[in-house]
């Protein structure tokens, strides 16, 4: 007889963050800029439900930011792991992950990404 088998493992949840600049139209107030930008990756990642071993990109945060109005560019994006009392005590080197080009994150198949504040994981500079 054959028989299939299926291991079943816990899955870490690393606690992530998005840091990005942006820069902003001259026609445009900047504070107003960084709101809408930070709005807009809130609702796109904020309530995303990412899967075990679901890859990250980076990309996919350049696009939600650049599609903002008022941005003219997008400057620099970068995910940081979140530590302290509130996260997970798991973590992830972040840099040890990123692919060579710097477009995506490759998570591990035991570990899940979570942005688990993403009014105060999520942060930004408009210049």
């Amino acid at each position: 007889m054959i028989n299939d088998t299926v291991d079943i493992l816990d899955a870490k949840i690393v606690n992530v963050g998005i840091e990005f600049e942006v820069v902003a139209s001259e026609e445009i107030n900047k504070f107003e800029v960084l709101d809408n930008a930070t709005t807009a990756l809130v609702a796109a990642f904020g309530s995303k439900t990412m899967f075990i071993g679901e890859r990250f990109y980076i990309t996919d945060v350049f696009t939600a930011l650049n599609k903002v109005r008022g941005v003219a560019d997008t400057a620099k994006v970068k995910l940081v792991s979140k530590r302290g009392t509130n996260y997970s005590s798991s973590t992830l080197n972040i840099d040890q992950f990123m692919s060579l080009d710097g477009r995506y994150l490759s998570v591990p198949d035991n570990v899940i990404l979570e942005i688990k504040f993403p009014r105060i994981d999520i942060r930004g500079t408009v210049r």
